[in-house]
Parts: C-alpha cells; structure tokens; sequence
C-alpha cells in the first residue's frame, strides 16, 4: 500500500482502535487486572493522539468532546497503572530480599505489596466508575462513527517527515542522559519518544535498515528510560509512605505477623536495592545513547515507504 493516503490510514486505524477500546471498555469490569487496565490506557493514549493531530478534520467537529472524555478516562487510568508499578516494584524487592536469605524482611514486604495491591485495586474500581459513566453517556456510539475528512496526502510523506523530525529532536535533547541526572528532563526526553512511536503504531511501516534501526532504538530508548522512571516514582512512593505504614503496623491484620521493626528495615533494604538497580539501569542507558543517537540521526532515517501493517509500540 505504498500509494494509500494519511486519511486511508486515519479511517483505519480509528475504527480499529475505537472498536478495541469499547471492547475493553465494556469487558473492564469483568477482567480489570494490571494488563487489562495497561491495554486500555494504551488505546485511550492512540486515540487521543489521532484527536491532537488530525481532530480538526472530523466531521461534524465531534473532537473537543471526544477529547474531554478520553482525557476523563486518562486520568482514572494513570493512577490506576501506576499503583500496578509500585506494586510489581515493591514484590520483587521482597523476591530479592527472600533470594539474599532474608526471609524476615521479605514478608514484611509482601505484606507491604499487599497492602498496595489493594491500593491499585481501590482505583480499579474508579476507572471501573468512570469506564460506565463513559459508556452511559454514548462514548461508544461517538467513537464508532467518527469519520474524517483529512486531505489525501501521501500517507508515506507524512510518516516519513513526522517520523524524522521527531528522531532529530530527541538526538539533540538526549544530552540530558549523559551530562545531566536530572529527573525532570528524563521524564520530558521519556514524553517526547512517545508520538513518533506511536505514528509508527498507528500508521505502520515497511522501512529499509536504517529506519528500522532508528525505530528499534527509539523503542530501547523509551523502555529504558520507562524502567527508571517506574524505579524513581517507586522509590518515592515508599519514602512517602514509610511514616504512616511502619506507624500503623500494629494494628493492621496484613501485618499481623510482621514486626514494625522489620517493616522498618524493609524500607531501609528496598530504598537500598532500588537506589542500586536506578544506578545500573541508567548507567546502561548513558552508555547505550550514543548507538541509539546515532541510529536516531541517520541519513535514511526519513527514507521509508508504508505497506498498510501494524506495529504495536510501548
């Protein structure tokens, strides 16, 4: 499909991330675990992404209030995906402190990760409230019978330059992984690998070498600088909420066996490990930018065509 148009790929990828999206929307209450909620984050994200480049073009201007509701959904799932992460964090702390022969230390923390599992599970039931307020009020129908009226330009120009624009920005910003440790910046550099990732999602591509070099790079980019980020927000969650949990060990039935001193050194223990896995991780990110900048500014990287097929992009 190398001659197709943006807009032939726009009616696609809308109808099939719209259809996706009201599915799991309506299958949420039923199946509302850590990946169901990642998965429909995910497709709320693309479809908001459509809205911000192309919502000019809908017909019947239907954008601005499409865009209220996904931001409405957005809000209820984030919390919800990121208490999934502090969970998953805090497990495997209490799996390295079991592995390292502390088997004291670790109950306290898989008492710690239940407590946060109910935490995820109290905004569940939030996305699972704004999930049927959505549906009450006809998102399903408007996200179903959007239709664009986007201009037939090649789709293969659009991708290419969008693509290639974006790679040269994030070659020139990334400086910040190997000159600075600043926090804020990651997270900025972390934002901006996300629509170029998700054009390629949406609008698919068959690239020589050189592009699929730059697409894989941009991929390692993100999934690495997405660990740290999970690693850091973790690290301050338990520091939040070290206080009020080691306070009311006594008296909560998850930690009827724990002691409140062990929960005490569990925090010590895992303030510790995930300090030493952050300094890992980013001291093999730093040394991995300078291939992925390279790949990133390639002369080819514009140089693609668009076959129809889609690549899903985290």
């Amino acid at each position: 499909m190398q001659d197709s148009t943006v807009r032939e790929h726009l009616e696609r990828a809308w109808h099939e991330r719209a259809n996706d999206l009201v599915s799991r929307l309506r299958e949420l209450r039923a199946h509302s675990g850590r990946e169901s909620v990642r998965l429909t984050r995910r497709a709320v994200r693309q479809l908001r992404f459509l809205l911000d480049e192309f919502g000019h073009h809908s017909e019947e201007e239907p954008s601005p209030r499409l865009d209220r509701e996904l931001r409405r959904l957005s809000r209820a799932l984030g919390p919800a995906r990121d208490a999934a992460v502090h969970e998953t964090c805090t497990r495997s702390v209490a799996r390295a402190a079991k592995r390292a022969h502390k088997p004291k230390l670790a109950a306290a923390g898989l008492a710690l990760a239940r407590r946060l599992r109910d935490r995820r599970r109290g905004y569940t039931w939030r996305v699972i409230d704004a999930t049927a307020a959505a549906l009450r009020s006809g998102l399903a129908d408007r996200l179903t019978t959007c239709r664009w009226t986007t201009p037939d330009a090649p789709a293969s120009d659009y991708t290419a330059a969008t693509f290639a624009s974006s790679c040269r920005e994030i070659a020139e910003s990334g400086h910040c992984l190997v000159t600075e440790d600043d926090i804020a910046a990651r997270h900025d550099l972390r934002k901006r690998a996300r629509p170029p990732l998700t054009t390629i999602a949406i609008f698919g591509a068959s690239a020589p070498a050189a592009s699929r070099d730059a697409i894989e790079a941009l991929q390692s980019l993100r999934r690495h600088l997405g660990d740290l980020h999970d690693l850091e927000e973790t690290a301050a969650l338990l520091r939040d909420f070290r206080d009020v949990e080691c306070a009311a060990a006594g008296s909560l039935t998850d930690y009827a066996d724990v002691r409140a001193g062990k929960l005490e050194s569990f925090f010590d223990w895992a303030e510790t490990r995930l300090a030493t896995d952050h300094a890992k991780l980013l001291t093999r990110t730093r040394e991995a930018w300078p291939g992925w900048r390279e790949r990133l500014i390639s002369r080819n990287v514009n140089n693609f065509p668009l076959d129809g097929s889609t690549r899903e992009c985290r």
